[in-house]
């Protein structure tokens, strides 16, 4: 019964991890397969989020929101001395997945935002830069009037910004993995019994 949604929080983990890896890796000379890798990553996001809310329950985000909460809330009593009680490593590896869904969905949007210079700019009119490129009354040959009409100010803060939630993000995923080895080299490594020894306990 739960082998269907498993499989598909799987794939999409992998998914996600390979978008992320090829954004990378072509970050410095191919750009539009970069920029193609952000949007990638940014859909899967958007699906897994949609799956949350639709899917069976064990695809909801629940447990994570949680998990991340006891981790704030352990963080905030070391801070303040109230000495917090242990609350192992999972709580952090929740928190971490939440930290990936929104790191990757902002360094995703800012990346799209510095990709044409007047789009920072047109934030105010975002209703029509989601609609299709013709729904605003502009022609399709249209990019250099629309740096003009629009300015294109503001791209190289942007592109700080970028860069910084870029280098965030492969900090999380340090974090991430690090956590998850941690977690899995935990768990009893239980192996089944000899057949042998099965039919002799029944």
């Amino acid at each position: 019964m739960m082998k269907g949604p498993i499989t598909a929080i799987k794939v999409f983990h992998w998914s996600l991890a390979a978008s992320v890896v090829l954004s990378w890796l072509f970050a410095e000379e191919l750009t539009l397969w970069h920029e193609y890798a952000g949007y990638v990553a940014l859909a899967l996001i958007a699906w897994r989020l949609v799956w949350a809310m639709v899917g069976p329950k064990s695809a909801g985000l629940s447990r994570y929101t949680r998990g991340a909460k006891k981790a704030v809330a352990y963080s905030r009593d070391i801070v303040t001395g109230r000495g917090p009680r242990p609350v192992g490593a999972f709580p952090f590896a929740s928190l971490s997945v939440l930290l990936l869904f929104v790191t990757v969905t902002a360094t995703s949007v800012s990346g799209w935002l510095i990709a044409e210079p007047y789009r920072m700019a047109m934030l105010p009119d975002l209703p029509s830069i989601a609609a299709p490129a013709y729904a605003s009354g502009y022609e399709d040959d249209d990019d250099d009037d629309e740096g003009e009409r629009y300015g294109g100010y503001g791209g190289e803060a942007m592109e700080e910004i970028h860069e910084f939630l870029a280098n965030f993000l492969l900090f999380v995923i340090f974090a991430h993995v690090v956590l998850m080895i941690y977690i899995n080299s935990r768990k009893p490594n239980r192996r089944p019994d000899p057949p042998g020894r099965q039919q002799a306990g029944t």
